[in-house]
């Protein structure tokens, strides 16, 4: 079972026009980005996160069971850890709505082998950025 680590940085911290990494991990090591429609929704959903929270991701990763991220705060006004805790509840709530975890224990109990596969995909992308 993975454990969120405690964090060792006060949520002031997070705030303003700075940079953090982020390693968001997928409950019981599911390999949820095997799947490319499913990596596809979870981009579309941090582009969105993104434009509204006014941050940047200059870079991004998926792994079979997790992501890493860079997020950038645009100004004084910008909070990333928010940002990081709207696109986490998002993701979760579209996976739920999807039944994606069924699907996926499903696939893996019948043999299904992508299970196990190095890095599915890696982005590294022009800055995603608000403009309003």
């Amino acid at each position: 079972m993975i454990k969120e680590k405690i964090h060792r940085l006060s949520e002031n911290f997070y705030k303003g026009e700075l940079s953090a990494i982020f390693t968001l991990c997928v409950k019981n090591r599911i390999a949820l980005f095997t799947e490319p429609d499913i990596v596809n929704v979870f981009i579309d959903i941090l582009r969105e996160i993104t434009l509204k929270r006014n941050c940047i991701i200059p870079v991004y990763c998926f792994m079979p069971d997790h992501q890493h991220l860079i997020i950038k705060g645009t100004g004084d006004h910008c909070d990333i850890r928010q940002a990081i805790i709207h696109y986490k509840q998002r993701t979760g709530f579209w996976m739920r709505v999807n039944k994606v975890n069924d699907y996926l224990t499903q696939a893996k109990a019948c043999g299904y082998k992508n299970c196990n596969t190095a890095i599915i995909c890696a982005f590294f992308i022009e800055e995603i950025e608000c403009v309003k």
